[in-house]
């Protein structure tokens, strides 16, 4: 499925569609917030077309990371996990002298 994003401005959408949809292709609109007020109701209901409804919005998503930049987060956030654990202790009894006062 594709989509494509326009704006109402003055009551008539702005946007541009893709250039291999010919003229007079019927589209569907909506608003996006009323998208995702579809989906957490169907989130309820746990009918097969519900479910599938459910697993095609999900599977409709774009990644937000790509390959690599999960593994530079992924990275990052080991590195960080290192410093925690190396400074724990002398963090702890500074807050534990800061309790003390």
């Amino acid at each position: 499925m594709s989509v494509i994003r326009a704006t109402v401005r003055d009551g008539k959408f702005e946007g541009d569609a893709p250039a291999d949809w010919p003229d007079g292709t019927a589209v569907e609109v909506a608003r996006v917030e009323d998208r995702f007020r579809e989906m957490e109701e169907a989130v309820q209901g746990d009918t097969p077309e519900e479910i599938e409804a459910w697993v095609g919005w999900l599977n409709s998503l774009e990644p937000i990371f790509t390959p690599e930049e999960e593994a530079a987060w992924q990275a990052d956030l080991d590195a960080q996990k290192a410093r925690d654990k190396a400074t724990f202790f002398e963090r702890a009894e500074k807050l534990g002298r800061l309790i003390e006062t």
